[in-house]
């Protein structure tokens, strides 16, 4: 089931159920609801198109859609529970347009009807990430928050993004430190059941001049904003 984006100017258009089209400030992207393992692609800042994907969110061989809706700066997706994949799972997608950029947030929640479960789920980014700038990544690693990187940034890729994990999900556990290739890994050790576990990331699409303090201070209303409901 499908509702129509309402009049008030959703940034999210969703086409045939599941392809999104993403408009918000300077920043267009696209998404495919039924395959979240695409990730926010086409993603095009300024006129500058970058290569690659954010949030690629892998929910099993063959995740069924359930839901999906636009309302307002959020886009969700409900999807249900798979023989591969246990889990009741629903994403949300906000976007919001800042004064040189878009912040945008992914919240991932799972819940189960089973007894006893460990469920695991996959974010990878592969946003452009060959094309930051050594030194500038050197001069920031003091200053870094726990779980944060810059994805890319410079003159090379036309935009800058800062991809953070909240600290909240990162001292739960919930999410662990970046893999060598980039893939951040959701989930908890344990899971009762009709419980719900989240995670939460935030990216920052600047220009490509941007430095860690025109990142920080999105990244600080991140961390204090409440949980969103996801129920």
């Amino acid at each position: 089931m499908t509702e129509t984006n309402p009049a008030t100017r959703s940034p999210w258009l969703i086409n045939d159920d599941h392809h999104v089209e993403l408009s918000c400030g300077a920043c267009n992207a696209t998404l495919d609801l039924a395959d979240p393992a695409s990730g926010v692609s086409a993603l095009c800042f300024d006129g500058h198109a970058v290569e690659g994907a954010l949030w690629r969110v892998t929910l099993g061989e063959r995740p069924q859609l359930a839901e999906s809706y636009a309302r307002g700066a959020d886009l969700v997706a409900v999807y249900d529970p798979t023989e591969g994949f246990p889990f009741r799972t629903r994403l949300v997608w906000e976007c919001e347009a800042l004064d040189r950029g878009v912040r945008l947030t992914l919240t991932c929640s799972v819940q189960t009807h089973l007894l006893d479960t460990s469920p695991q789920l996959g974010v990878a980014s592969d946003l452009g990430a060959e094309l930051i700038d050594a030194e500038q990544r050197d001069a920031d690693a003091g200053a870094m928050p726990l779980g944060a990187r810059w994805l890319c940034r410079g003159g090379a890729a036309g935009v800058a993004c800062f991809e953070a994990a909240h600290p909240a999900d990162l001292s739960g556990a919930l999410i662990e430190p970046l893999g060598a290739e980039g893939r951040r890994s959701l989930g908890t050790a344990f899971l009762e059941k009709g419980v719900i576990c989240c995670g939460r990331l935030v990216a920052l699409v600047l220009p490509p001049d941007a430095r860690l303090a025109d990142a920080l201070p999105h990244y600080e209303r991140f961390v204090a904003a409440e949980l969103p409901l996801t129920t």
